[in-house]
């Protein structure tokens, strides 16, 4: 206490009274690294912010925790003034980061492993493992003798179970519009 007010043993001091309204919340400051080692930061508080009654914006408080003294830094309290009052009070502290502390650099995340990694498969190559032609993956698309696209060369199912087989493009034509019609053909 000697210390926080400056005063050396024998020097005169005037004591006077304040009412100070009760405190809601503190922003602190660790003034060393070491405080980041303490396994139960909250609970060390508490215990610790029982011995004083009051605290103001600027002091420097010392903490003894496992023969280690912290020193903490108020540097915001609420409400604003002169000081708060902490006895029998609910204080919600914040903390800064401690003095000289250095964030540690982030380390860049390990690749996801794929299946095709984990298989060995080159998928910067031409044609990327499709063993189907003309699929997306790779490949030349499937044309009819005239040259022309297909979309669907194959057999499906309708929703009702009957089996259909695709025809193409070149067995069903495409019916022509009349000139005179709204509709319009993208073809």
């Amino acid at each position: 206490m000697m210390k926080t007010l400056r005063i050396n043993e024998g020097d005169a001091i005037r004591v006077t009274g304040a009412k100070l309204p009760k405190g809601k919340l503190i922003k602190i400051q660790p003034q060393q690294v070491h405080f980041l080692e303490v396994s139960d930061p909250k609970a060390v508080l508490e215990q610790a912010l029982r011995n004083f009654s009051c605290l103001t914006a600027g002091d420097i408080i010392e903490i003894s925790y496992n023969s280690i003294v912290l020193d903490f830094l108020i540097m915001e309290t609420q409400p604003a003034g002169p000081g708060i009052s902490v006895v029998d009070t609910d204080l919600e502290v914040d903390f800064a980061a401690p003095k000289g502390y250095v964030e540690p650099p982030k380390q860049a995340p390990a690749p996801v492993e794929t299946m095709a990694s984990k298989l060995k498969i080159d998928v910067a190559s031409s044609t990327p493992g499709s063993s189907r032609p003309g699929s997306a993956l790779g490949g030349t698309p499937i044309t009819s003798a005239g040259g022309e696209f297909e979309s669907f060369k194959g057999i499906g199912q309708t929703l009702g179970g009957r089996k259909t087989k695709g025809k193409g493009k070149n067995v069903r034509k495409i019916t022509p519009v009349d000139p005179d019609s709204k509709i319009i053909r993208t073809e």
